[in-house]
Order: structure tokens, then C-alpha cells, then sequence
């Protein structure tokens, strides 16, 4: 089953749905929360994302990040592949204007085979500075128990304000499985997209 974003999952109450889609022609339905009140005026935004290709090993930490994202320009996705529990894929993302702020989640490699609603796939982002400080380290704000980290929106409503009104300059993105699955679970064993948005201040 594919359920509807949370409320709250892009800015403020809106609501904001990333996924990978096969070829072909799709429909989205806009409702007010609870579809039980007027929605008098909205903006829907539907881009389809670039791809910056695939994941390469070895890149488990900062030294040997992958710079398939460095340059990219915003909204664009990465394909990974996490078949081991204690694997970690680290991806180099550059913010190229003072004030910009990160939203990173992690979706399906393949919904054939496991999706974040079904549970499958239990990932971990954590979003690093240039010499490698934690900013922020997200488990389960995604769809299902895949991760999310956040810094778009305005005060008060954003989820993540490490990747929010960053300086210029390159951060890192580490992929992990959750600490909450370890061997010999398998749902720290999946493929997926890691999709970058760049927003500008």
C-alpha cells in the first residue's frame, strides 16, 4: 500500500511527496487535511527529479564521499545500494549561495521489490559540515522508516534547523541502516534514491 504524505511533511502544514515513478502518465489529488473543510487557494509544485547516476564504492566515510551530487543542481537523485547492514555511503553536497537551506530523504531503489510503507527499508541520514561536524541525524522522518532531514520552510514550522540558512560551501550526507536494524534483520539491506533538494534563500 502506498499511503498519503503527513500533514506537515513539507513546509509548514503543506504536505510534499517524493517517489520513484516508472514511465507513464500520472494523476495527484489535492485535498485540505481530513477532507473536511474548504481549501480555498494553493500552489502545486511537480518536478521530475535529474539523475546523477549511481553510487560508487568505496565511499564509506568523508574521505571517499562520491561527488556524483557535488555540483548537481537542485532536485536530483542518486541511485545506492545498501545490501549490507553496516554498509555506509557518504555523498559529497555542495550549497553554492549563503542562506540556502537541505531537504534530503531517502526512497525506494526499487518499489518491485521494498518500499519505506511496507516498512523494508529502515534507513539513516546525517548530514555533516566541510570538516566533518554532525548537523543533524534523522532514523525515521520519512515515509514509513525511511529517513528525512528537512531544513526548508519558514521559523516555527521547518523540522531540521542544522540544515536549514546554511554558509556556502560543501557538507557531506552519510547513508546508513538504522541503529534499530541490525544483522540479522533485513530491513538495514536495501537499495534506494537519495534525493537532494537545494532550496534558495
Amino acid at each position: 500500500g502506498d499511503t498519503g504524505p503527513r500533514v506537515g511533511s513539507g513546509s509548514g502544514n503543506c504536505a510534499a511527496r517524493v517517489r520513484a515513478l516508472p514511465e507513464g502518465t500520472f494523476y495527484v489529488q489535492v485535498e485540505e487535511t481530513g477532507n473536511n473543510a474548504a481549501l480555498p487557494t494553493y500552489v502545486l509544485e511537480v518536478k521530475v527529479l535529474d539523475d546523477a547516476g549511481v553510487e560508487t564504492e568505496p565511499n564509506d566515510d568523508l574521505t571517499g564521499a562520491n561527488d556524483n551530487l557535488a555540483s548537481a543542481p537542485s532536485d536530483v537523485s542518486v541511485f545506492g545500494d545498501h545490501t549490507l547492514n553496516d554498509d555506509s555511503d557518504v555523498y559529497i553536497v555542495d550549497v553554492p549561495v549563503h542562506g540556502s537551506s537541505l531537504r534530503l530523504e531517502i526512497v525506494e531503489g526499487d518499489r518491485a521489490l521494498e518500499t519505506c510503507e511496507s516498512n523494508e527499508i529502515d534507513s539513516r541520514l546525517t548530514l555533516y559540515n566541510e570538516v566533518g561536524v554532525q548537523l543533524v541525524d534523522d532514523d525515521d522522518d520519512g515515509r514509513g522508516f525511511c529517513s528525512q532531514i528537512d531544513g526548508t520552510g519558514t521559523p516555527g514550522t521547518r523540522r531540521d534547523a542544522g540544515a536549514h540558512n546554511l554558509a556556502a560551501g560543501r557538507y557531506f550526507v552519510q547513508v546508513r541502516a538504522s541503529p534499530s536494524s541490525p544483522s540479522p534483520t533485513t530491513r538495514g539491506q536495501f537499495t534506494y534514491r537519495r534525493v537532494v533538494t537545494v532550496r534558495r534563500p
